[in-house]
């Protein structure tokens, strides 16, 4: 905000002061107004707090403040004019010059340096303190996503007094054309139907993609979401909606029992059994507001504070530093912020990695999360050089620009299980001075290829085919003693799961149809490169020809299918495998950009960062669940970081086996 020093009086940090704004005119014409008041979090305060993105800094508007002209940003002029209109919805009897609202650009002299470290560190009092926190979104009027959203949050509520099922079932839908119907051909994206589409772009919307939104929100005690028209949107019914819909993809769809209804056009089926309307933000704020809410003890607070600090991985800030600071009222965890220049950003993340393994130290919970899986968030395979940044150092800054899926496994999967049993005292440290990782971990493969594949032009130009073809021609059996075709579909599905089951095998017919012919239909060319993986799909052989190169010794029958697999692989999109289709296409989607497949000396085959080089080197740290891939710095006795990996028959202590078949020993490796 462009302003003279003179609006803002000093605050005093001993009594937790802040200045809260009270809005004295927002009328349609002419500036809004406002004034400035000081008041005391130690004492009992009535306010409410903004939640909101700042806007493109070079688009401004002019307000009076303090009988000033000054300008703000166009993004928060606007809430200002119309939050007012909210907050009085939600108390008709209430004084409207009453309001009193807590604004960070306004309320913080954003020029003064000590004022913004001393009133970060209040965040939690402001949020946690405020009778109402107002959500923000526009410009762009969210009043169909709302209303919408509203209408399923009742339905819900009404299909639950009828039966725990009554709302997966999806005929409330009949009675919400809108809800159903095919949309607009010409509108852009994937998703046509007016509703879904409102509805999935305000998911997306910046404003769930912010650090300190994300703070926010958890803080609130009571929390509604606004935009510039009438209709607004109470968070207890957005969690509700959101918990409803993940549950009903992840558990009711899984089965393959329940089809798309008749009433239902395609695009509307797909944002409801798709991460094409995607809940995700949704999810991890739910999840954090209950871990706040469940911290029965300091030990436990503390763990799960650290835990929370890891989404900040996935969030934007302006300020590199932001992405540990801005989290700090949610998490608490002990570090103190500093915008001083005389700590350098790297310096912020070391400092941040130190307190990290110092509190998995002290509670070791790895079924919930691994000491180094903060390595998932860092390599200079995804991100690049960063000068001054340790290759090990979570990279959140540069892995919130997006586009990045994780080599993760959502199991209790542990890749250095049994293999580091008589090695206690292990424990992986940091030195300060030369900024390095010393981790205890063995040395298992070698990487002799890295393919283009998958990303999205290999799938048009035939070099994913290829590099598939080239390595089932290679290898009757993987190194784990599957088929290596089944290899191939467990790493594109990121599943070490030996399982087989409906699902799977359903799965596993769209994989083989993508890889052959993603979008097209039958015909010669699909044909000839079904034959050259091994399939002849006019045979009455292909059901053995399909089992053997994927599932040796499965009768599909105990599963339910009682025509040939060929069919259903003929049929497409037309039958079973289009209830899977767009999630095997979005799993190729989300590797494909920043992921490669890689094959080792050995055969094993995995996907690693695009970065990746033929003689890195595949490791097994302990405290690591996944695997990681090093680079030796040429002349020197230590490595580079390239990133984490997933590794078919790697994942799940199998490296156990293959240090006592080769007499492979531990060692220590220093991460700079």
């Amino acid at each position: 905000m462009d302003s003279s020093d003179s609006i803002y009086t000093p605050l005093d940090a001993a009594k937790s002061e802040i200045r809260l704004i009270e809005i004295l005119s927002d009328e349609n014409e002419g500036l809004v107004k406002c004034k400035l008041s000081t008041v005391s979090l130690n004492k009992d305060q009535v306010f409410s707090a903004l939640s909101y993105v700042w806007g493109d800094s070079n688009i401004k508007a002019n307000i009076i403040l303090e009988g000033r002209t000054v300008a703000v940003t166009k993004n928060l002029e606007s809430a200002l004019r119309n939050v007012r209109r909210h907050w009085i919805a939600t108390s008709p009897d209430g004084d409207k010059s009453t309001l009193r609202l807590w604004a960070d650009a306004i309320c913080i002299n954003q020029e003064d340096l000590a004022e913004r470290t001393s009133q970060v560190q209040l965040m939690r009092m402001v949020y946690g303190s405020a009778e109402l926190v107002l959500s923000w979104f526009g410009p762009e009027d969210p009043s169909l996503a709302f209303h919408s959203i509203n209408i399923i949050a009742k339905e819900i509520r009404n299909c639950d007094a009828d039966g725990p099922l009554v709302f997966s079932q999806l005929d409330w839908m009949h009675r919400y054309p809108a809800l159903c119907e095919a949309g607009d051909p010409a509108v852009r994206g994937a998703i046509k139907n007016e509703a879904w589409a409102a509805i999935s772009s305000f998911l997306t919307t910046p404003y769930w993609q912010r650090v300190w939104i994300f703070q926010e929100v958890v803080l609130s005690r009571k929390l509604l979401l606004v935009g510039p028209g009438d209709c607004s949107l109470d968070w207890d019914d957005l969690e509700l909606v959101a918990e409803r819909f993940l549950r009903l993809r992840e558990e009711g769809l899984n089965t393959l029992f329940q089809g798309k209804p008749t009433f239902l056009q395609q695009d509307v089926w797909k944002a409801i059994t798709t991460p094409l309307v995607s809940w995700t933000s949704i999810w991890k704020l739910t999840m954090t507001r209950s871990l706040r809410k469940d911290r029965t003890t300091v030990a436990r607070g503390e763990w799960e504070g650290w835990m929370l600090s890891v989404f900040a991985g996935g969030l934007k800030a302006t300020d590199p530093k932001d992405h540990i600071y801005g989290l700090l009222g949610i998490t608490g965890i002990p570090i103190k912020p500093d915008y001083s220049t005389d700590k350098s950003v790297a310096d912020v993340y070391v400092e941040y990695v130190v307190g990290f393994l110092e509190a998995s130290r002290r509670r070791r919970i790895l079924d919930e999360m691994s000491p180094l899986i903060f390595l998932s968030h860092a390599g200079i395979g995804l991100f690049g050089r960063t000068d001054g940044f340790p290759t090990w150092a979570p990279n959140f800054p540069k892995e919130a620009s997006g586009g990045r899926s994780s080599t993760r496994v959502a199991s209790a999967r542990f890749a250095g299980r049994g293999v580091f049993n008589g090695d206690g005292e292990k424990y992986p440290y940091v030195m300060m001075n030369t900024h390095s990782l010393f981790v205890w971990g063995v040395k298992l493969e070698v990487i002799d290829f890295a393919s283009e594949a998958p990303h999205m032009d290999t799938w048009y130009d035939g070099r994913m085919l290829d590099f598939i073809r080239d390595f089932i021609s290679r290898h009757v059996k993987y190194p784990s003693g599957i088929p290596p075709l089944q290899a191939v579909f467990r790493l594109v599905n990121r599943d070490p799961s030996p399982d087989v089951d409906r699902l799977v095998i359903v799965r596993a017919l769209a994989f083989l149809r993508f890889i052959v012919n993603p979008y097209h239909g039958i015909g010669p060319i699909m044909l000839e490169r079904l034959q050259s993986l091994g399939f002849e799909l006019l045979s009455e052989d292909f059901d053995k020809q399909f089992i053997d190169s994927l599932f040796p010794v499965t009768d599909t029958q105990q599963f339910g299918f009682s025509d040939s697999l060929s069919l259903y692989l003929a049929r497409g999109l037309d039958g079973p495998i289009a209830e899977v289709w767009d999630r095997i296409v979005i799993n190729f989607i989300k590797i494909q950009l920043s992921w490669r497949f890689i094959e080792t000396t050995s055969g094993y085959l995995g996907i690693s960062p695009a970065g990746t080089e033929p003689g890195d080197i595949i490791c097994v740290l302990k405290e690591c669940d996944v695997p990681v891939v090093l680079r030796k710095v040429p002349e020197e006795d230590c490595y580079n970081l390239i990133g984490t990996t997933f590794m078919v028959g790697l994942m799940d202590g199998e490296a156990a086996e293959i240090i006592k078949r080769g007499a492979i020993e531990p060692q220590w490796f220093e991460l700079r």
